[in-house]
């Protein structure tokens, strides 16, 4: 009798077994009944259908799980087809094949979009004025749909190649337009950007501007990018400004052509102002620290926005270590090179310090707007408004 009761208890095991491992988890009976012939529903981002051939013992019907998969059967046949996946991300649904009461699940899979331009490991061009034209390899595995911003500025992708070609620039200013691509209607559209700019264009008036770190005003200093230097009539680069009536300094800028930006040395020498000698140092307006070092701890890159105007964002390199040089002082000292010893007096502190470009109009003008649409006013050092001791700063 146990004999007996062992053998049916195998049995039913059995069965418990089999039925588990065709049920794959869906409550039907035994389902390799339905069997898949073959299958292509493996798909890129593109729109496209494949199909799924099936043997099965009845008629065949089909559900999916995802808006983004329809279906239809013809007999034995399953038609599949996918809408574009617009995401870099791949996406994935389950496919339910029924017949009678077995059904049989199946992946319909669809990979995220590809997208590779390389520049060389720049995310956008950088151009000098000259007439341009190069091809960069450019993998797209969707229909790419490419418009420009400006009458001097073509993209064409053809070939697994994506072409741009910029006129020369003889407006004698940076200009920046834009390649705008998008894989379609109802997609975002993208953009990169193409700068033309050579260090030639960069000369002229500018607004030297900051927020006074007393009051908090934007204002700004009188300046001229240049090649003659306001102290001694040598040739370089400088940024010459007038702090007052009298007194004009003159600081040495550098210039890198493959990035489109000044770099700038702190704890220059600029001029006097009376009796003092004045430089320029950086500040950290958060931790009220300040450096006297040699060091470039500051750049401004040169762009341009929508409306054409041409700025400089003064902001810090990361060579400070852990503080950030995100202002930039007039100092006055009782000599040259700049130090603690012989610190004398605070002349102006600059936050968040930039360069906008003058309009030919604006040259002689008091007050100006900025590029963000605040207005900003001219500005100059007085005797009476200067610190000798400074609460704000840690020498």
């Amino acid at each position: 009798m146990k004999k007996l009761l062992s053998i049916f208890s195998i049995a039913v095991m059995l069965i418990a077994f089999s039925s588990c491992e065709n049920e794959e988890g869906h409550g039907y009976e035994i389902a390799d009944n339905i069997q898949i012939v073959s299958n292509n529903i493996s798909f890129d981002a593109k729109a496209q259908s494949g199909t799924v051939e099936v043997i099965a013992p009845g008629a065949v019907t089909v559900k999916c799980d995802a808006p983004w998969v329809t279906t239809s059967v013809d007999g034995g046949i399953i038609n599949v087809a996918v809408t574009q996946n617009n995401s870099l991300e791949g996406r994935n649904a389950v496919l339910t094949i029924m017949s009678g009461s077995e059904k049989k699940t199946i992946t319909v899979a669809q990979r995220g979009y590809v997208f590779d331009l390389d520049f060389g490991g720049a995310t956008d061009l950088k151009l000098n004025d000259k007439a341009f034209s190069k091809a960069y390899p450019c993998k797209s595995t969707l229909d790419l749909e490419i418009s420009t911003s400006a009458s001097w500025l073509t993209a064409v992708y053809a070939d697994g190649k994506l072409t741009i070609s910029a006129e020369e620039n003889t407006t004698g200013n940076p200009r920046k337009g834009y390649i705008i691509y998008s894989f379609g209607p109802g997609t975002e559209e993208q953009t990169i950007s193409v700068m033309q700019c050579e260090v030639s264009d960069m000369y002229g008036d500018y607004y030297f501007a900051f927020y006074d770190g007393s009051t908090g005003a934007l204002q700004f200093f009188s300046s001229s990018i240049t090649t003659t230097s306001a102290l001694d009539g040598s040739e370089g680069l400088f940024l010459v400004f007038k702090i007052s009536s009298t007194s004009t300094m003159t600081l040495p800028l550098g210039w890198d052509d493959t990035n489109k930006k000044f770099n700038i040395t702190n704890a220059q020498y600029l001029g006097m102002f009376g009796t003092y000698y004045v430089h320029n140092i950086v500040w950290d307006e958060t931790e009220g620290k300040i450096n006297y070092g040699v060091y470039n701890f500051q750049d401004a890159a040169v762009d341009v926005d929508d409306d054409g105007i041409v700025f400089a964002n003064i902001e810090d390199n990361g060579t400070w270590g852990t503080y950030t040089a995100s202002s930039m002082g007039l100092y006055g000292f009782s000599g040259t090179p700049a130090s603690s010893a012989n610190r004398k007096v605070t002349l102006k502190r600059m936050v968040y310090p930039f360069l906008q470009k003058k309009e030919v109009a604006a040259a002689a003008s008091t007050s100006a707007v900025s590029r963000d649409g605040k207005r900003m006013r001219q500005t100059f050092v007085n005797e009476a408004d200067m610190v000798t001791n400074d609460p704000n700063l840690k020498w």
